[in-house]
């Protein structure tokens, strides 16, 4: 049998072709390029059905349902205005959020000087339960809270400008969305730090609020919650990365970025997370995505 070149084809010799080997000859090789590629257009393919199907869209009618909720719920507070509602801080900008997940808002407002404190409540209508958690400032907080680079309403600003389609869920007429006018990266860096340290700790070793739940469960939830711990910390060091890059623009360009971590979490066996091993184990999974040399490069971005 002749290849296209000089070479003999030599599939059919012993070692080669299912012994382990592909032939070396250039209308082998070809196949076998042809092979790969293939492969990875259908593992392309998959993942982005994959990713389709995990995806978990927020709906008109979703949001035409909780804006009328919420305006009905503001009324109790005399002279409040809803300046914008997001969903953009929650496991529906990382791709995370079911078709049973419930719904994080944060809302803007005027006219009420003191913090809305989440509110668990609960919406009836004739498709679905609304289970939902409220959590807000004034516009007077919410921009001073920006401009010092807390988490919640920052994350929550970035998902509605960002994803507005998904993540915005109502805006009043007349009012802009609020945009940084500082850019100070001490104030950054000491801001994520502490939250990362408080969540996680420096180490397995080191006190947080994830080796509380796994070393101290008051209920079995407490180990899951403790997971979670992992995952935000490592969500929260990936976001701060990209709102310090001058070439993002101080945006979060990728809410996604974090989810193949929490796929990771997902690995560890369920009899293993819900025990104090899956504190370790959580750690070990961390460990494995660079999460300290991630860490060293928010620092080295954002120095003191």
């Amino acid at each position: 049998m002749k290849s296209t070149t000089v070479d003999e084809c030599r599939i059919f010799e012993k070692g080669y072709g299912y012994g382990g080997d592909w032939c070396p000859c250039s209308r082998c090789q070809n196949s076998f390029t042809n092979l790969k590629n293939k492969l990875k257009k259908t593992q392309i393919a998959n993942k982005n059905k994959q990713s389709k199907t995990l995806s978990c869209k927020v709906t008109l009618e979703d949001k035409e349902a909780l804006t009328e909720y919420i305006m009905k719920w503001s009324r109790q507070y005399e002279g409040m205005k809803i300046l914008f509602i997001s969903l953009g801080a929650s496991s529906w900008a990382d791709g995370r959020a079911t078709e049973n997940s419930d719904y994080d808002l944060y809302i803007v407002y005027d006219g009420y000087d003191k913090e809305i404190q989440v509110s668990d409540l609960k919406h009836n209508t004739s498709s679905k339960i609304y289970e939902i958690d409220i959590q807000g400032h004034s516009r007077t907080e919410f921009e001073k809270l920006i401009e010092q680079w807390e988490e919640i309403p920052l994350f929550n600003l970035e998902g509605a400008i960002s994803d507005p389609d998904q993540l915005l869920i109502y805006i009043a007429d007349g009012y802009s969305l609020y945009k940084k006018k500082s850019f100070n990266l001490g104030l950054a860096r000491n801001s994520f730090s502490k939250k990362i340290s408080h969540t996680v700790g420096k180490g397995p070793t080191k006190s947080s609020k994830a080796r509380h739940k796994f070393r101290n469960p008051k209920t079995d939830t407490d180990y899951i919650k403790g997971m979670k711990c992992f995952y935000f910390a490592w969500k929260l060091t990936l976001y701060a990365i990209q709102l310090v890059k001058p070439e993002n623009e101080y945006h979060i360009v990728d809410f996604y970025e974090p989810y193949v971590f929490w796929e990771r979490l997902q690995q560890i066996p369920t009899e293993v997370i819900n025990s104090k091993e899956g504190y370790t184990a959580c750690w070990d999974a961390l460990n494995e995505f660079q999460f300290k040399a991630k860490f060293k490069e928010f620092q080295e971005l954002a120095p003191k």
